[in-house]
């Protein structure tokens, strides 16, 4: 029992950061859209964002969602 709760804790701890990195650039632009209108669309705003600060622009802000998503996804492992 204790084997599959840890294994089930590190597998939601693991999945939880995949999530925040495979979303966070998607986010990143999203927000940025809202916020700026002088955008035309998403990929508008993708390219002048990897231009202006480079592809890790797009990880702005990932230590704080990786660590909520990895603890949230943790934190709803079974007991049994």
């Amino acid at each position: 029992l204790i084997r599959r709760v840890v294994l089930h804790a590190i597998g939601s701890f693991l999945s939880g950061l995949a999530f925040a990195t495979a979303a966070a650039p998607a986010d990143i632009v999203k927000t940025r859209l809202m916020a700026d209108s002088s955008y035309t669309g998403f990929v508008d705003c993708l390219g002048k964002s990897v231009r202006q600060g480079g592809v890790l622009s797009l990880y702005r802000g990932w230590t704080p969602v990786s660590e909520e998503r990895a603890c949230s996804a943790w934190s709803r492992v079974p007991s049994r």
